[in-house]
């Protein structure tokens, strides 16, 4: 389903989905995202998925670290980004984007169709492999892939695909049919 992320003054992040991954030393803070699709959502930032960490050295120095992974989804037709995030600032400081110390891992994925753009240049993925960057995923009205969507039978092809219907092509799809 579609949503806007808006306070009073009509600003919002993460229309779809805002991560908040925050840590500290040793600690690693963990965000996955599998088989998801996020569609037609509304944000000023980060119209599907909006990424902000707070990562902050220990007593030795040790940096937190954050990592996120989007993996076999669709982020199609949002307004603002596929995937935004603001640009890093200080180890320990929340300001926008809190640290660089972020490992970003999109596999599998379809960013196509956002207004503002598909993925925001400071968050560009460390990893990527599979992905469908800028190709029209042909959702319908309720966001779901049509027959001849490239996101049919195009997620990991390590991942089981029993649990897709017959005919399923012996591999996963993208997104939450997938």
């Amino acid at each position: 389903a579609a949503h806007a992320a808006s306070d009073a003054s009509g600003n919002g992040a993460g229309g779809g989905i805002l991560t908040y991954l925050d840590s500290n030393g040793e600690a690693e803070a963990v965000g996955q995202f599998e088989f998801v699709t996020v569609g037609g959502n509304v944000a000023s930032i980060g119209g599907a998925v909006e990424v902000e960490t707070l990562t902050s050295s220990d007593t030795t120095g040790t940096e937190g670290l954050a990592t996120l992974e989007i993996r076999n989804s669709i982020l199609a037709s949002n307004d603002s980004f596929g995937v935004g995030g603001p640009s890093p600032g200080s180890a320990g400081t929340l300001t926008s984007g809190g640290s660089g110390n972020l490992e970003f891992t999109l596999a599998y994925t379809n960013v196509s169709g956002n207004a503002s753009g598909e993925i925001e240049t400071t968050v560009t993925p460390d990893s990527t492999v599979g992905n469908q960057i800028g190709i029209d995923a042909l959702l319908d009205a309720d966001f779901v892939p049509g027959r001849c969507s490239p996101t049919i039978d195009a997620g990991d092809p390590a991942d089981d695909f029993a649990s897709e219907p017959a005919d399923n092509g012996g591999r996963v799809n993208m997104g939450d049919l997938g």
